[in-house]
């Protein structure tokens, strides 16, 4: 990924930007996660784009339906744990009786719902309404692990205890990486997305869709603890936080994009060439 990315693109389109309307609130739900979906509907194969609009819908876009898994959450209270993993910030794996916990009433982790997702939204005998919803979640949940801090846990309920100051104003760790850093980049969705993409090689689409599900959990949860984590004694985050990690946070949410895509062919492309691999394995 090109690092200067973000830098060109709020120099070049910033300015015209903030002269026709002023700035949305971004977040990774909801404008995050959008800019996922749009990198993985750009990079899916046309029979996963087929099979997606069968379940979906012809004039439905994977955008669209990227925040659908938060938007219902009070709804569906047993799927709210399947949004993150608690695998503990100072190990470096992930055993499933200690980081995956079955709750009675919120559910289990993000590794162990993706599993049953996969399974109902590829399964012809389910009704179209459960495969739908089973897709919409698979298409945020892929975005979620991604999110270092929905991947590592310091007993501080995914960094939103850690009361912080981004450039002055009261935060929380969490709330900086869902959002602040994104917003600094003062792009829209669109053209986060398309900054995001500029010059990929397919080596490095390759590179950044390689692994699975259990490898890319424990990457995230390594930049948690090298970068997230990397906090000064006096909580106070600005300019010097900002240029260490947002590359970080735009590289999370082009792999978010590409992982994506991945997945989704794997599930709806034939299993040939670079879609060889499965990585819904945990492992």
């Amino acid at each position: 990924m090109k690092t200067h990315i973000r830098k060109f693109f709020s120099v070049a389109v910033a300015v015209v930007l903030l002269c026709c309307y002023s700035m949305p609130t971004f977040a990774w739900g909801p404008a995050g996660h959008r800019i996922v979906a749009m990198i993985a509907q750009q990079n899916i194969k046309q029979q996963t784009r087929n099979r997606i609009r069968q379940i979906l819908g012809s004039n439905v876009s994977l955008a669209s339906v990227a925040t659908y898994a938060d938007a219902v959450r009070d709804r569906f209270p047993h799927t709210y744990n399947n949004h993150f993993v608690d695998i503990p910030k100072n190990l470096n794996d992930y055993v499933a009786t200690r980081d995956c916990q079955e709750d009675p009433e919120k559910g289990d982790c993000v590794l162990a719902a993706l599993q049953r997702f996969r399974a109902e939204a590829t399964n012809p005998n389910e009704s179209i309404g459960r495969r739908r919803f089973a897709l919409k979640f698979i298409v945020h949940l892929i975005g979620d692990m991604q999110q270092p801090l929905h991947c590592s846990d310091n007993n501080d309920r995914g960094g939103n205890d850690v009361k912080v100051k981004w450039f002055g104003a009261d935060s929380n760790l969490h709330k900086v990486w869902d959002s602040k850093i994104i917003e600094n980049a003062e792009l829209t969705e669109e053209d986060f997305a398309e900054a995001l993409l500029l010059d990929l090689t397919p080596q490095e689409i390759n590179d950044l869709k390689r692994g699975n599900l259990l490898s890319w959990a424990l990457e995230a949860h390594t930049v948690a603890r090298t970068n997230t984590y990397n906090v000064p004694a006096s909580l106070e985050l600005g300019d010097d936080y900002y240029d260490q990690n947002w590359a970080v946070v735009d590289k999370q949410l082009l792999r978010g994009g590409m992982r994506l895509a991945r997945v989704l062919d794997w599930m709806f492309a034939p299993h040939t060439g670079t879609n060889s691999q499965n990585p819904f394995v945990l492992q």
